[in-house]
């Protein structure tokens, strides 16, 4: 498997290559460690922010997303090693579709998630945005629920994503932690910001330490919603994009 560092040029490059060949853009993670490159995704984000490409153009066929590989792009963040969703064996009966059976367990989520020793870093996730933005617009494609989606969001579509009973369960940025200060109404303006400032510090140096203490401390969001929000708002800085 060969892969290669990338440029935001470089991504606009492959993004243009491929437009009108490329519908959907699927977000994933690894499950694999911070620095391991996987032939699965089109570009990996790695934990301080570098972007890679384990292919030659967007146009690749790659096994990323069950039945969804098919004029799409796979994205992953590089870590999640050894991350683990505890679901309680939850049923609302045979006609309930595992969205709304998933549902149910979302004010009991932060007992139930443990990234692991290598989680999703803020910087990460914030890299990862970026370049979801900047593929998009290369595309010209909206950032929406129709086109950007967390291979959580797939699989709880298809019927393979948490609380499903399926063997082979995804669950890839189900919630993601929030830096954001607005995202914990319990805190303070001033201690959410020390605590935002503080989680933009960490690198994957902190992993299995210092990491895994200060993303517990961070409340969870939809991971869809928050990487589309953060992805449109970088969407609409053109001084950025240009």
């Amino acid at each position: 498997m060969s892969y290669w560092k990338v440029t935001e040029l470089d991504l606009a490059v492959l993004a243009l290559e491929a437009r009108g060949a490329v519908d959907k853009v699927y977000l994933h993670w690894t499950a694999g460690h911070y620095g391991q490159i996987f032939d699965e995704y089109h570009l990996l984000v790695d934990a301080d922010g570098s972007v890679y490409a384990a292919c030659g153009s967007f146009r690749e066929h790659k096994a990323h997303t069950w039945r969804r590989n098919g004029r799409s792009i796979g994205i992953a963040l590089c870590g999640a090693y050894r991350a683990r969703a505890s679901l309680p064996g939850y049923t609302l009966g045979q006609a309930e579709p595992p969205l709304e059976r998933a549902q149910v367990l979302i004010s009991r989520l932060p007992g139930m998630i443990d990234f692991g020793p290598e989680p999703p870093l803020p910087a990460q996730l914030e890299a990862l945005a970026r370049v979801v933005a900047l593929v998009c617009r290369g595309l010209q494609l909206p950032i929406d629920t129709d086109t950007v989606m967390t291979h959580c969001e797939a699989a709880l579509e298809d019927g393979y994503g948490p609380c499903s009973n399926d063997p082979e369960t995804r669950w890839d940025l189900w919630f993601l932690p929030n830096a954001d200060p607005g995202a914990d109404a319990a805190l303070s303006l001033e201690a959410a910001q020390k605590r935002e400032a503080e989680a933009f510090t960490l690198t994957p140096e902190d992993a299995g330490g210092r990491a895994v203490t200060l993303i517990r401390q961070l409340p969870l969001s939809p991971g869809g919603a928050l990487l589309r929000g953060k992805a449109q708002w970088y969407a609409e800085q053109d001084r950025w994009l240009h």
